[in-house]
């Protein structure tokens, strides 16, 4: 395998040369051998061999390297062609078929339908769908966008499209150490191709093609896109009253999903644009595919975890660059943060007005320049991210907006003067805005791969003149597969005005996945002056006022068996000298990770820190797979959700579980729970008080441990949450996903999986006796037994 690079080391080009067994997919089947080639005069496309890489050591040249050889000076390695394992038919690296399958009976898995047609409509680039109307398209270059985003007939958008893609990979071999990529550098929009009806696309969908321009001529790829309608299976919005007028009310979330997959080498990314009937847009990223990886040997385990026999995968970074240009009611528009942040006062319905009290509240902060608005993202100052005219106010006097919220910043670890960035600076900012111009089109170039001495795109630039942005900011920011069929165990709490949603979802990877929502009616009050910091008007004379909802999970591993260990990986910068860079003169920096035990109950105590990013992991230390990694599973949550209050706050007196993102015990029948009936009414002396959980420091190496997790999301009501609360932008997530605990995936015993080969000018297909087509029609809804009994709804 060859490819070209040297953005962050010298204006020379470099090329890496390695060796891979040509199996049905190569990088998870590398030999232990590179070349490292580098340019003699900048341009001049002549190569010296400047490094071998062997077996772990290291060769200044080719020849130095042939004379070690021949004098049996060298350590030589012995590999064998991959095989299957024993009583398989097909190598751990292939898509096929193979360990214990299922389903075990021969029963196709759920579809979607459309019983009455297609209620969207196509023509050309341009789509339409309820009251939504978009163009779409997709660059050679930078990959899928959609334009002119109107809702019903104003425009919300006049682009939204992904930029440019980058990983960073690490390693102690030039083959990973040298591996950084901007895949603008190969070409991301003319990439996307292949999509497989009823696995990446459902049957139902509509499939669209694309045509290229491409060496002179146009080239036509088929199914690069597909569109399809999508019932999410969560209510957009819904609420059940028992009180004293019984009803129930609720809209399914059927959104319109436009979807594209690229296809770079070994990666596939997957990138939804989702159009929600409530006027919301979400742009959702995946990813999947085949790892880089390569020979193992000492000193990797900072770099990553053996895969396969003598084989790493490598830690590394994906990175996706995003621009968003809105219009939100005209060109003229503002950018603004709402920031959260505690109000402390006296008030005369509060001890007499003798002593001050703390709420949440927020103020308005008008980004007036470029510099201003660069947003770097920090748990500890929570904030709503808001675009408007300043000329469109509803009737109750606030601004028109669009909020922008993000589930899915990173941590770049590089500092911002590093080498590793100087042609990708936009990956320094979670949030940049600009004034628009024409010669500011895109954050990168098809060059950054190679022009970090010198880059044709320098983000920064963009910024430094630090223009205005008070009205006129536009924002910037073989085939093998598996349809994700899983089981889900759902029920919905209706707390007087608020339904809250909770799914436990079983996914055929081993995975287990836990979903809040929330919905129902806000709370609210009569308007009076000075309550602008606590709320915006909802309805006349209406406030709708901030509050934060907080979520409390208990979480009781026992990853094979009760005798569990909890540690951390954190991840950081390696700084070192390298013999394959620059003569091991000068240290280079790359990403790693360390292992942290968690000894005691305080040392696990994890308050969240962008800055510092970890994965959360648990195992049992006598139970390690044949490569020698524990057997694990790993605690990934999306929804940490920052408490404003001191943590000596009466407001948190009872409920002191609010403090900590994750905490961990020993666990004791005695400690059954976090919170209690009386936690409403006993703040002064708390029935349970989950510090207690952790004073006494109890040992947490090889104990059975219990974690106690808390999500949530801060709510700031708007007009929008008329009439009740839309379930999109409220949703948080804890995942226990398998981690070095199974041998490989387990799903690649599924059934539900589709295998395409390409014979000559024709295509194979392997659906495991599981039928393609349905022999059933579906199910109509019947609603009798509802209308016979009332108490299925209120009971």
């Amino acid at each position: 395998m060859l490819q070209r690079t040297n953005s962050a080391y010298s204006e020379h080009t470099i090329i890496l040369i390695y060796l891979v067994y040509k199996t049905d997919f190569p990088t998870v089947n590398t030999l232990d051998m590179v070349f490292l080639m580098n340019e003699t005069h900048v341009g001049n496309e002549e190569f010296i061999c400047e490094s071998v890489f062997y077996g772990g050591q290291h060769f200044p040249s080719i020849d130095l390297f042939i004379k070690a050889y021949r004098r049996g000076d060298i350590k030589k390695v012995k590999m064998n062609f991959p095989s299957p394992a024993p009583g398989e038919t097909s190598m751990p690296s292939t898509m096929h078929l193979r360990g214990k399958t299922f389903p075990h009976n021969d029963q196709a898995g759920p579809k979607e339908y459309e019983p009455d047609g297609k209620r969207y409509r196509v023509k050309g680039q341009h789509i339409e769908y309820m009251e939504w109307s978009f163009n779409y398209r997709i660059s050679t270059v930078s990959g899928p966008q959609v334009w002119d985003v109107r809702w019903s007939g104003q425009r919300i958008a006049y682009e939204i499209s992904l930029q440019e893609l980058a990983v960073f990979y690490a390693g102690d071999n030039p083959a990973t150490f040298y591996t950084h990529l901007s895949d603008s550098a190969f070409g991301i929009g003319n990439r996307a191709y292949g999509l497989m009806p009823g696995v990446d696309c459902p049957e139902h969908a509509t499939f669209l093609p694309v045509t290229f321009f491409d060496e002179g001529k146009s080239v036509t790829v088929a199914n690069a896109f597909c569109v399809f309608e999508h019932n999410s299976g969560v209510p957009l919005r819904r609420h059940n009253s028992n009180l004293d007028f019984k009803n129930y009310g609720g809209l399914v979330d059927r959104v319109l999903v436009v979807r594209t997959i690229i296809v770079e080498y070994n990666y596939d990314y997957i990138f939804d644009m989702i159009f929600h009937q409530n006027g919301a847009i979400e742009v959702k990223t995946y990813a999947t595919g085949y790892v880089m990886s390569h020979a193992f040997h000492e000193g990797d385990d900072r770099f990553g975890f053996k895969i396969a026999n003598n084989i790493v995968g490598s830690i590394h970074h994906h990175l996706f660059n995003y621009k968003i240009d809105l219009d939100i009611n005209g060109q003229a528009n503002r950018y603004e943060t709402l920031d959260l942040t505690l109000d402390k006062r006296k008030w005369p319905w509060y001890k007499s007005g003798q002593e001050t009290f703390q709420q949440l509240s927020f103020s308005h902060t008008l980004k007036e320049t470029e510099l201003q608005a660069v947003y770097r993202y920090n748990f500890s100052t929570p904030k709503y991210h808001i675009v408007y005219n300043n000329q469109e106010r509803n009737k109750f006097g606030a601004h028109r907006s669009y909020r922008m919220s993000v589930d899915g910043f990173s941590k770049v670890l590089f500092p911002d003067d590093s080498p590793m960035l100087s042609s990708r600076k936009w990956c320094k900012y979670q949030i940049a805005a600009t004034h628009r111009k024409d010669e500011e089109e895109s954050s990168s170039s098809i060059f950054s791969m190679f022009d970090g001495q010198s880059p044709h795109v320098d983000f920064d630039r963009f910024l430094q003149d630090n223009e205005s942005l008070v009205d006129q900011v536009d924002l910037i920011s073989s085939y093998g597969g598996l349809v994700d069929r899983v089981l889900v165990v759902r029920t919905i709490i209706v707390e007087f005005n608020y339904d809250y949603i909770f799914d436990i979802i079983f996914h055929q990877n081993g995975a287990v996945e836990i979903k809040t929502y929330a919905s129902g009616f806000l709370m609210s009050h009569s308007f009076q002056n000075g309550d602008d910091k606590f709320g915006f008007r909802v309805a006349e004379n209406i406030v709708g006022s901030i509050h934060h909802h907080l979520f409390h999970f208990k979480i009781d591993l026992d990853i094979k068996g009760q005798i569990n260990r909890y540690e951390t990986l954190d991840l950081a910068l390696d700084e070192r000298k390298w013999p394959w860079y620059k003569s091991g003169q000068e240290t280079f920096q790359q990403l790693s990770f360390s292992h942290t035990l968690k000894e005691t109950e305080l040392q696990a105590v994890y308050r969240y820190n962008f800055s510092t990013p970890k994965y959360h992991i648990v195992y049992n230390n006598q139970e390690r797979n044949k490569f020698g990694a524990h057997r694990s599973y790993r605690m990934s949550v999306d929804g940490f959700s920052k408490v404003l209050f001191p943590d000596d706050s009466p407001m948190l007196s009872s409920r002191k579980w609010c403090k900590y993102q994750i905490a961990a015990t020993h666990r004791k029948d005695e400690e059954e729970s976090s919170s209690s009936i009386f936690s409403m009414f006993d703040g002064q002396s708390p029935h349970v008080d989950f510090d207690r959980f952790l004073q006494d420091n109890e040992s947490l190496v090889d104990q059975d441990l219990v974690f106690w997790v808390t999500v949530g999301v801060h709510h700031i009501p708007h007009t929008e949450d008329i009439p009740n609360t839309p379930t999109v932008g409220t949703q948080a997530t804890i995942s226990l996903m398998p981690y070095n605990y199974f041998p490989e995936c387990p799903s690649v015993g599924s059934r539900d999986a589709v295998r395409a080969d390409a014979i000559k000018d024709s295509v194979v297909f392997q659906d495991y006796n599981i039928s393609l087509s349905s022999q059933c029609l579906p199910q109509t809804l019947n609603l009798t037994y509802l209308e016979n009994d009332s108490s299925y709804l209120f009971p």
